[in-house]
């Protein structure tokens, strides 16, 4: 099976926050069809990494670090897609085409999305809209 739905950072962090309709979704599929992206796990681990740097009294130490081992535990439950050539390809491609475009590391995550043609599960709809051959998916409202 190949992958249809790649989890954008936001949907990453409402799955790991138990959100029940992103639960929902993500449990009534197969696993091997939904991923992660390179981009992604970075985002949450340097995020993770800020924690720890500004954590100041002990149980802020502890919890920053447990937030962080919890993100390095999850990255080991699904596929995380690479930036690789092809997808660095749609990147450029896009860079140069699109008049509005989201920020650097939203767009490698289109990227790697249209490099798999798979659907794109995010909240921010509107930054990729205008990526044609881009479908959206919102998994954090109830499905029709």
């Amino acid at each position: 099976m190949t992958v249809r739905y790649v989890l954008d950072t936001d949907h990453l962090t409402l799955l790991q926050r138990n959100h029940p309709a992103v639960i929902t979704r993500f449990t009534a599929l197969p696993p091997e069809v939904i991923a992660a992206t390179v981009v992604s796990a970075m985002e949450q681990v340097r995020g993770r990494l800020a924690q720890m740097h500004r954590a100041k009294t002990v149980p802020e130490v502890v919890k920053a670090f447990a937030r962080f081992q919890e993100a390095l535990t999850f990255y080991y439950t699904v596929p995380v897609l690479p930036y690789d050539e092809a997808a660095a390809t749609h990147f450029a491609r896009l860079w140069h085409t699109l008049p509005r475009r989201p920020g650097t590391q939203d767009l490698r995550i289109a990227a790697i999305a249209l490099r798999h043609g798979a659907t794109l599960v995010t909240r921010n709809q509107r930054d990729f809209q205008g990526i044609a051959g881009l479908p959206l998916d919102n998994w954090s409202e109830p499905a029709p």
